[in-house]
């Protein structure tokens, strides 16, 4: 749409998912586990041309991304008793940043 770039994403994820878990009078359980999940999103590109200081290889975007690595459950026994611990793992994700892009010819004068 004229100059700006509107995007959507989507694809695998892969991730680390550690808990630190802390009960009264018991030393802290730690769980870790590795998961799969996907990831889905969109964004705008546009230039990045404030007050002309930047040339025309210059863009900013901003996007958003959803991260869901399912859900961990994990069994662990701490002072004789057998606990069931699960963690949904849903991550949002904003972010914005600076693109230089090296593809645009270079003229002499």
């Amino acid at each position: 749409m004229g100059p700006a770039l509107f995007y959507v994403t989507g694809g695998f994820a892969y991730g680390a998912v550690k808990n630190d878990i802390s009960i009264s009078g018991a030393p802290t359980v730690t769980l870790s586990a590795r998961k799969a999940g996907w990831t889905a999103g969109a964004g705008l590109e546009t230039p990045f041309t404030p007050l002309g200081l930047f040339g025309p290889n210059w863009t900013s975007k901003t996007e958003y991304l959803c991260v869901d690595l399912g859900s961990v459950n994990d069994t662990f026994t701490t002072l004789g008793v057998t606990v069931l611990h699960s963690t949904s793992v849903k991550e949002h994700i904003f972010r914005t940043g600076l693109n230089y892009h090296f593809n645009s010819p270079v003229v002499a004068k």
